[in-house]
């Protein structure tokens, strides 16, 4: 399970996870004493929990997915200066959820059984579908 049903090659796996690096950079840091905590993400950037509607995470997701993902046209979002990154507390979830570029998504559990996914999909690339 996990990595290999996504469809994404390592190096595909591997440039998301730079993206969301490179991404987060941006973010900038105040000082230890007065940083707020959670802290303000920007807009790109998303906390999810297992309360939030469906309709909710999988159309946050979409819409990114709408502008860096997708096999038409060829290539779309492979250039684009967007990057996104969804963070899923943890819990249970009943989305499916498509990766496009500069798109990474993570559970947030001290383990990696504490984040499912149980929907028919879950988390996949369309990149890898032919």
């Amino acid at each position: 399970e996990g990595h290999a049903e996504m469809g994404c090659s390592p190096w595909q796996r591997l440039h998301i996870l730079f993206s969301v690096v490179i991404a987060l950079s941006h973010v900038p840091l105040a000082s230890a004493g007065s940083q707020p905590n959670p802290p303000q993400w920007p807009p790109s950037v998303r906390v999810f929990g297992p309360d939030d509607k469906k309709e909710q995470i999988e159309g946050t997701v979409n819409a990114a997915f709408h502008e860096n993902g997708g096999q038409t046209p060829t290539n779309h979002g492979q250039f684009s200066s967007s990057r996104f990154a969804f963070l899923f507390k943890p819990g249970t979830y009943d989305v499916d959820l498509p990766v496009g570029y500069y798109t990474q998504v993570l559970g947030l559990g001290r383990n990696p059984d504490e984040v499912i996914f149980n929907s028919s999909r879950g988390i996949y690339c369309k990149e890898g579908d032919k």
